[in-house]
Formats: C-alpha cells, structure tokens, sequence
C-alpha cells in the first residue's frame, strides 16, 4: 500500500479522526456558546448527526465502515456559526433526515405503509416552521416510484401522513379560538416570495460557495462511479441527486430560505463527500482529502475571524 492510499485510509476511516473531529466541533462551539439556545441548537445537530451514522450503517450508503459523513456533517455545522442559535426552524434537518430515513425503509416493500406514512408525517411536521418543506411531497413521491413502494395504500398513506400535522394544527386553532394560526399557516404555503437577498451576508456567500463545490465535486464523482454500487445504493444515491437539485432550485427562487436550505443540503453532500473520499482509489484521491481538509481548515479560521 502506497504512503497516500494509507494516509487516506487512516484519515478517512480511522477512529483518531473521528475524535480529532469532535474535538475540532467542541473548541469551534466553544468560542461563542453565550445562551442556553445554543445547547439546544447543539443537541438537535447531534441527534442529526446520529441519525445519519444509522442511516450511513442500516442502508450500506457507503461500502467501507467509516464516520466520515458524520464528522463532515458535524464539522460544518460547526464552522456555520449563523446557525448556532436556536431557532424554530434548526428543527428542518431533524425532520429532513428523519423523512429520508423512513422513505429508504420503503424500498422494495409494497406494505410499508408504516414507513411511507411517518416519512412524509415528518415532512409536513416540519412544514410547520418551514412551509416550503412541504414543496417536497412531489420528490418524494417520485422516490416511492423509485423505489417501486408506490402503490394505492401506500400513495394515501403518504396522504394522511402529509395531513395529520395539519389537522392537529386544525384542531388546536379551532379550540382555542385561533383561526388565524391555521389560516396563516395555509397562506404562506400558497403565498410565492419575490426573491429576497437583503439577509445574505458574507457569511452566507462563503458557505454556499464552498457547500456548492463540494456538493459539485461529490455529485460528479459518484455519476462517474455508481456503477460500482448495487442497484439499490444507486437508486438511494440518485433521489438524494434528485433532493439536491431541488434544494439549490427553491434556494435560486427563494434565497431567504437560506440558512433552512443549507441545513438540508448538508447531510447530502456530507454522505457525497464522504462516498468520494472513502471509496476513491485514484492517484489524485490523497491530494483531494488533503485540498478538504485545508479548505475546511481556512473557512473555520475565516467563520471565529468574523464572529
């Protein structure tokens, strides 16, 4: 084994690195960890992050055991210091990831009605603090027909799972005397946004530049390798291509919504980072996880420069 092959197998499936990751995450908190907010925020990234480990593990995302795609996720979210408060919508990746989950859970499994009902039940929940959330019933239905799991019980599963957090919000409104909490919640799911760039700041610019490359560089890489994966990892792979394009199409309309759409994209493009990096045999393999680590290294040192 060659020394560039050994450094990025250690670098990318080692435990040191998992470790040297958390620490990374705890001293980049630390610098400014200044209301209780921001163990709340802290505590739901975490929970993400745990949940996308299961979901790496349960569904052979990536072929070699490794906690890359977690200490990717971690790291970034990490460095995006904007979305350390705690805010309502810091609960988008939490129900995000949880919807994927339960869809993947599907595959195959004209019965799971189960799966198909809590996967877009999670998806309307976080509708509630973010009503564009729920723009991605559609790709969702078309990864249940991907997944050859869409079929008449499955399609009015996915219907009364999409309504129930709103029936509740129904209730609740109703009861209390609050009319206008549910009509407001139906309004701003029709209402269509001019965009709005007044609250991007530089900030922003630099995550979505370097998110976008990495997800550019990952998305490239796996279309030129899936063939090497099972029909069913491609499939997983592809809906997850299909989200991201999604993703960067509401956020090219919408791009108030930025701060919810980067949560979201980050668990993609941490599972696509970490496919190419884990699994890259190449002789430009080594030089490209060193050009990440770097990279990640300087926008962590420009994100604490700009707090």
């Amino acid at each position: 084994m060659t020394a560039g092959k050994r450094y990025q197998r250690e670098v990318t499936t080692g435990n040191l690195s998992f470790l040297v990751a958390i620490l990374s995450c705890i001293v980049l908190w630390s610098v400014r960890f200044d209301s209780i907010g921001y163990a709340g925020s802290l505590s739901i990234y975490v929970l993400v992050g745990y949940i996308l480990t299961e979901l790496n593990t349960r569904f052979s995302l990536i072929r070699t055991r490794t906690a890359l795609p977690v200490s990717l996720y971690w790291i970034i979210v990490a460095i995006c210091s904007f979305l350390h408060p705690f805010k309502a919508i810091n609960l988008v990746p939490l129900a995000f990831i949880l919807a994927i989950h339960q869809l993947f859970s599907s595959y195959e499994n004209e019965k799971s009605i189960g799966n198909t009902f809590n996967s877009f039940f999670f998806l309307s929940a976080g509708s509630m603090v973010f009503p564009p959330l729920l723009y991605f019933v559609l790709p969702f239905l078309f990864g249940m027909k991907c997944f050859r799991s869409l079929t008449v019980k499955t399609f009015f599963a996915a219907l009364s799972g999409t309504a129930l957090p709103y029936w509740f919000l129904f209730g609740y409104a109703f009861l209390s005397d609050k009319p206008e909490l549910f009509a407001g919640s139906l309004r701003s799911l029709c209402t269509v946004l001019s965009p709005d760039y007044g609250g991007i700041s530089v900030n922003h610019v630099v995550a979505f530049a370097i998110v976008t490359f990495f997800s550019l560089t990952g998305s490239i890489h796996y279309l030129l390798v899936s063939y090497q994966d099972k029909t069913q990892i491609r499939i997983y792979y592809s809906f997850l291509l299909l989200i991201e394009v999604c993703i960067y199409a509401l956020g090219y309309f919408q791009p108030q919504h930025f701060q919810q759409l980067l949560s979201m994209q980050l668990i993609i493009v941490s599972l696509l980072m970490s496919h190419w990096l884990v699994l890259s045999k190449t002789r430009f393999s080594a030089i490209a996880l060193t050009v990440t680590l770097i990279l990640l290294v300087l926008w962590a040192i420009f994100d604490v420069w700009m707090r």
